[in-house]
């Protein structure tokens, strides 16, 4: 009899340990709670157990299949998963974000800032550049040949003025300035200014190895040695309608341009009133010598005292305001003389030469003259 007990007890404790399993696994299967009401001291047949699966919604059939899945037991599972590899998770890829590329800038569409000052207001014109006229003008030859004659220095200058691809571009440029302003000698003005402040080759000027350039070239580059430069400005004054001239040094070695002008107030009574293109310089003002380099390669300043070629390169309008220069000019040149006078501090009060002072930053302000602090 005891032994039939002990059959019975361990028959029971099979079956609800049985259930408990199936309960769990179902819920794992299918999602859903599975709700067994009975407890530990009441008997459950077959017939009860089939009906209480019924009730769940779940058939002997799916009851079998799930039952011939393999159980894992908590502790076993807890073992099982310790014992599984770990692998950390790839990181979600980002999303590749480009660097920003600043966009290449094509040549042809470039554009030349050209500043000038006219009576102390500050302007620039933007003028496009051309990369296949700058390739064509540098591909051109500079050499000349006496066959049957050797062209005159006159003729030879206005080949860099006359080409027809380049005067085409630069007429451009001609009517930028006429767009500034109503005043032909204002005009002038701008041209003068704008050539003046393009940066001189100073590259170019030591090394002895300038190429000569073309007018356009000495806008593309953005630089240019006094003959380069003059040119650019004789250009630029002829397509304006003035009367134009190249002023050629040949010992110091140097060009200016001459813009036709009344005879009194023209350089060495030439007709023609002195522009130096290399820098900002007023109107007319020849005396500030220029920079040369001596045999031992030593830079001075040197006064134009030579007796200067003048090459015609248009017969055109006279700038006849020009007088407002000429006394600009004159004063400019006095006042500099008195600064570097050595009697200056003995000779003149603190209110003169406040009073210099001044008119001399008006002088600055109104051509924008470069100065050193």
């Amino acid at each position: 009899m005891k032994k039939a007990l002990s059959i019975i007890l361990i028959f029971f404790i099979l079956v609800f340990g049985i259930l408990y399993l199936i309960g769990s696994q179902i819920e794992e299967e299918i999602g859903e709670e599975v709700v067994f009401e009975n407890n530990a001291s009441k008997e459950v047949t077959f017939e009860e157990f089939e009906k209480i699966l019924g009730e769940q919604g779940i058939s002997t059939e799916e009851l079998k299949t799930i039952l011939e899945k393999k159980v894992i037991w908590p502790k076993e599972e807890e073992k099982s998963k310790s014992a599984e590899k770990i692998v950390t998770p790839e990181p979600m890829p980002k999303e590749e974000v480009m660097p920003e590329v600043a966009p290449e800038i094509v040549e042809d569409s470039q554009k030349r800032v050209l500043n000038y000052t006219l009576r102390g207001e500050n302007g620039k014109i933007h003028f496009p550049l051309e990369l296949e006229l700058k390739n064509y003008l540098s591909n051109l030859p500079r050499e000349y040949y006496c066959e049957p004659k050797c062209p005159t220095e006159t003729e030879i200058e206005l080949r860099y003025l006359n080409d027809s691809r380049q005067k085409e571009v630069l007429r451009d440029l001609a009517s930028l300035i006429r767009s500034k302003t109503t005043s032909s000698d204002d005009q002038a003005r701008i041209a003068i200014s704008l050539v003046q402040k393009i940066p001189y080759d100073w590259e170019g000027f030591k090394s002895n190895q300038g190429i000569n350039s073309y007018p356009y070239e000495v806008i593309y580059d953005n630089k240019g040695v006094c003959g380069e430069k003059s040119k650019l400005l004789a250009f630029l004054l002829r397509e304006l309608d003035f009367g134009v001239s190249l002023i050629s040094f040949k010992d110091e070695n140097h060009m200016a341009v001459g813009v036709k002008c009344p005879i009194q107030y023209s350089f060495k009574n030439t007709g023609y009133c002195f522009i130096e293109a290399t820098g900002i310089t007023i109107m007319t003002d020849s005396q500030n010598g220029i920079i040369v380099i001596d045999e031992a390669g030593n830079e001075e300043i040197a006064q134009l005292l030579s007796t200067p070629v003048i090459l015609q390169m248009s017969d055109g309008n006279s700038l006849d305001s020009v007088l407002e220069e000429y006394n600009d000019a004159q004063e400019w040149f006095r006042i500099n003389g008195i600064f570097q006078s050595p009697e200056f501090q003995t000779k003149y009060s603190y209110e003169d030469w406040l009073s210099l002072y001044d008119k001399w930053q008006q002088l600055v302000a109104k051509y924008g003259i470069e100065v050193s602090e």
